[in-house]
C-alpha cells in the first residue's frame, strides 16, 4: 500500500455530484465508491494536516508495509530517490540527524560514495534489490518505524 504526500491533490471536479457534496451541500468527507475502486475526499479539521502514521492508522491499518512518498521530515525509514540535475542536495548526510533511518539512495549519479547502499536508476531488478534491502533490514529485523 502506498501514501502520495503533495500539494494540490484534487480530485474534486467542480460540477461533479461529489464537488456539489462537499463544496455546497457542506459534507466533511465524501466517499467515491465504485466497482473500480474508492477514494476519500475531505479537509482536515481545525487540528490541521495528520501525520504520517495518523494517516497509515487511520486508512491502512491493514497494510505490512506503506510506501510513502514525501513525508520528508517523518521518523520512518526512507529511501532517498535524488536527481542529481535537479539542483537539489541529497537529505541523506552521513553522520546527519536521523542518518540511522535511510536505508538506501536511489540516483541517476554514478558517483555517489556512501556509507549506505545506492543504487542506479537504471539498475536491472532494482526494485527486486530494494523489496529485498527492507525485508532484511526492516521486516526481518523487527525494527519497524512509526
Amino acid at each position: 500500500m502506498s501514501v502520495k504526500h503533495g500539494h494540490h491533490h484534487d480530485i474534486d471536479t467542480e460540477g461533479t455530484d461529489s464537488w456539489r457534496l462537499r463544496h455546497e451541500g457542506g459534507a466533511e468527507k465524501v466517499v467515491l465508491a465504485g466497482p473500480e475502486g474508492f477514494a476519500v475526499m475531505g479537509v482536515w479539521g481545525a487540528e490541521g494536516e495528520s501525520s504520517l502514521q495518523e494517516v497509515t492508522s487511520r486508512y491502512l491499518r491493514e497494510a505490512d508495509v506503506v510506501i510513502a512518498e514525501g513525508y520528508k521530515g517523518a521518523s520512518v525509514h526512507k529511501i532517498e530517490v535524488w536527481r542529481s540535475g535537479m539542483g537539489n542536495s541529497l537529505l541523506y548526510e552521513p553522520g546527519g540527524l536521523g542518518e540511522d533511518l535511510y536505508l538506501a539512495v536511489v540516483s541517476d549519479s554514478e558517483n555517489l560514495d556512501m556509507p549506505i547502499p545506492t543504487f542506479h536508476f537504471d539498475h536491472s531488478d532494482l526494485f527486486d534489490v530494494l523489496a529485498d534491502l527492507i525485508e532484511s533490514r526492516v521486516l526481518k529485523s523487527g525494527n519497524v518505524s512509526g
